[in-house]
């Protein structure tokens, strides 16, 4: 997880050097609204860089890279949380105790929206109306970061394909896993009648 480096002085000083995580050391403790309150917080110190994801923005990246077909390792998925392109821990989670902190409130969130999604039937109940820390409760503009932060997933998801051709063949998958769940035909109003599942 982390490397020290010794001055070369007499003075001993460690100087973490903060490795992407393994996933399965991380997340397995109970995530509740108090936990999500605690993430809330931690994503609204002023510490971090500008567009750093909040709460809402996090739910949306994180269910984006459970439903995007495409594995991503940490070292890929987590810097775009706090808007860094490469792998660089940023304040305020560059010392040890706090990078672990921060790895189990994520990863727990993860685990948690991905335990509902495996539920049969599966269950997905957005954060939107729910007042987190000391956000309003304002449902549109928790829904913008939300769509945001799933584009910025469904980003990750493309950019790790490498080449056009895969990242066509990821665009088709996802697109028609969409479509196979839709109730409507967005500005093309309901689905005809003959096509809808069951109908006479």
């Amino acid at each position: 997880m982390y490397h020290s480096a010794r001055s070369r002085s007499n003075q001993h000083v460690e100087t973490p050097t903060l490795l992407p995580p393994k996933l399965s050391e991380f997340g397995h403790q109970l995530f509740t609204s108090r936990e999500q309150d605690s993430l809330a917080h931690w994503l609204r110190e002023p510490t971090w860089p500008r567009d750093t994801l909040n709460i809402y923005a996090l739910e949306g990246y994180l269910t984006a890279l459970l439903v995007w077909p495409v594995a991503l390792q940490p070292g890929a998925w987590l810097p775009p949380i706090w808007n860094e392109a490469g792998w660089r821990v940023r304040p305020p989670i560059d010392t040890v105790h706090r990078y672990e902190e921060f790895l189990e409130l994520v990863v727990g969130f993860l685990r948690t929206i991905d335990q509902r999604l495996l539920q049969s039937p599966p269950v997905f109940e957005p954060s939107l109306r729910l007042t987190i820390g000391h956000d309003r409760p304002d449902v549109k503009t928790h829904g913008q970061h939300w769509a945001q932060g799933f584009g910025r997933g469904l980003k990750q998801g493309v950019q790790s394909r490498g080449g056009t051709r895969q990242a066509d063949i990821v665009l088709t998958e996802a697109v028609l896993v969409l479509a196979s769940t839709r109730s409507s035909r967005g500005p093309l109003g309901a689905i005809p009648r003959q096509l809808v599942r069951g109908a006479d």
